[in-house]
């Protein structure tokens, strides 16, 4: 939930995998209150805003 999250996270291409490849900025909620993400990825935002599911990024609806 957005009031429980941190508001900057590192970004892994896998879980428990190698170093950090970019950063995740949490910048709003859902209607139902979850975390909304903006995406850096090796320098580049990625387009749209995310949510994260089962410790995945997911695009929000």
């Amino acid at each position: 939930m957005f009031g429980e999250t941190p508001r900057i996270i590192g970004v892994r291409e896998v879980r428990d995998g190698p170093p950090i490849v970019g950063s995740a900025y949490c910048v709003d909620r859902d209607a139902g209150g979850v975390a909304v993400w903006r995406l850096i990825i090796r320098g580049a935002e990625l387009p749209g805003r995310w949510i994260v599911i089962d410790r995945q990024f997911r695009p929000a609806a």
